[in-house]
């Protein structure tokens, strides 16, 4: 599970500075990268709760953190997005 965590969190981070660098604004992709965090975050940990059969408990403190953590991450990318405008492509010859 704490891979797929790990893999969340980046994952968060990642939409939030794509759907920035689209042009949506910052607020908005914060909380599309967001939804989409707790969305998988739910399956994963229903998932882990349902196979290994560890405490309920012990599997809803690790998505919490998991959640807070993709918040950070979301928040991260998206306004490391708007610090360097886009450059134009080099063209071609």
């Amino acid at each position: 599970m704490f891979a797929l965590a790990l893999l969340v969190i980046g994952l968060s981070g990642y939409m939030a500075f794509a759907k920035t660098r689209e042009g949506a604004d910052p607020a908005r992709s914060v909380g599309e990268a967001m939804l989409a965090a707790a969305m998988i975050t739910m399956v994963l940990s229903g998932a882990t709760l349902w196979l290994s059969g560890a405490a309920p408990a012990d599997i809803a403190e690790i998505a919490l953190g998991v959640v807070a953590l993709s918040f950070a991450a979301a928040l991260v990318g998206a306004f490391s997005a708007g610090l360097r405008p886009r450059r134009e492509p080099v063209p071609y010859w």
